[in-house]
C-alpha cells in the first residue's frame, strides 16, 4: 500500500510546582513589586526560563495592605507568553507572614489630665499615636491604670496592643492635682 496517513498529535502542558518566598512584613505594609518575591519552579524543562511579571505574576489569597496579621497563601498566575503557555501550575508552596505592628515608640496622650479627687479611681481616655502618625482605635488596645485615686499620686496608664498590634507602652502623669493653699492677711 501507498498513501498518506494523518494523525492528530496533542501536546499537553507540563505541570509545575511554584515555590514562593517573601520576607515577613508588618501589619499595614504593602507587598506590591516583584523585587520582594523569590520564586523557583520545580519541573521546568531545561533551557526554559520563566520571568516574573513577563511569564507569570505572584499574588496572595486575600491579602492587601491593611488586612490583619496572620499567614496568607501565595498564588501564581501564568501569562500566555511563548514559554509560559507550555506549563500549568499544579501547586504553590509558601506563605506570606504578616506580623503584628509594635507599639514601640508610640506616644500616649491622656485626654484629661486635670481631674479632681473624689475618692474614686480615675480612668481617663487616651490617644495612642504610632511613630508613623497612625492614631489607634480604642479597639486596638487595652488600658490598665494604677495609682489613680489619690490627689498628688503619679497615675500610670498602660496601653497593651491587641488584634493587629503588640507590645506595651506606659504613661505616668499626675492623676489629680493636690489642693492649692492660699493665705490671706487681715
Amino acid at each position: 500500500h501507498t498513501g498518506t496517513a494523518t494523525a492528530t498529535l496533542t501536546i499537553t502542558q507540563k505541570e509545575l510546582t511554584a515555590n514562593v518566598t517573601h520576607g515577613d512584613i508588618t501589619y499595614g505594609d504593602d507587598i506590591t513589586g516583584s523585587k520582594s518575591y523569590t520564586v523557583t519552579f520545580d519541573g521546568v524543562v531545561s533551557g526554559d526560563i520563566l520571568r516574573m511579571d513577563t511569564d507569570f505574576t505572584v499574588g496572595t489569597v486575600d491579602y492587601s495592605a491593611g488586612k490583619g496579621a496572620g499567614s496568607y497563601k501565595f498564588t501564581i498566575t501564568l501569562n500566555t507568553t511563548d514559554v509560559a503557555k507550555n506549563y500549568t501550575i499544579k501547586a504553590v508552596t509558601g506563605t506570606l507572614t504578616v506580623n503584628k505592628k509594635s507599639l514601640q515608640g508610640a506616644t500616649v496622650t491622656v485626654n484629661d489630665e486635670r481631674l479632681t479627687y473624689n475618692g474614686e479611681a480615675k480612668e481617663p481616655d487616651v490617644t495612642v499615636k504610632l511613630p508613623d502618625g497612625t492614631i489607634l482605635k480604642p479597639t486596638d488596645y487595652t488600658l490598665s491604670y494604677s495609682n489613680n485615686t489619690n490627689a498628688g499620686d503619679k497615675a500610670k496608664v498602660t496601653v497593651e496592643g491587641k488584634g493587629n498590634y503588640t507590645g506595651k507602652v506606659e504613661r505616668t502623669s499626675p492623676s489629680q492635682r493636690p489642693p492649692r493653699c492660699s493665705s490671706s492677711q487681715a
